[in-house]
């Protein structure tokens, strides 16, 4: 999974990949991301401070 702020990478870190249910956590400062993985379309996230923000991540048919 990569985390993309303003087109820059400003994080990344490998999880399991199977079809199980999985839950990846980010710590990140507040504003605009976008949330990237192999073979979906970005997911846009905001953050607020001293918020915890959800994003639910479709599973891809392969990787």
């Amino acid at each position: 999974m990569e985390v993309y702020q303003n087109g820059n990478l400003v994080r990344r870190h490998a999880f399991r990949s199977d079809k199980d249910y999985q839950h990846y956590e980010f710590e990140l400062a507040p504003g605009s991301y976008d949330i990237k993985g192999p073979g979906i379309a970005p997911i846009p996230v905001r953050v607020k401070s001293g918020e915890y923000v959800t994003a639910d991540l479709p599973i891809p048919l392969c990787l």
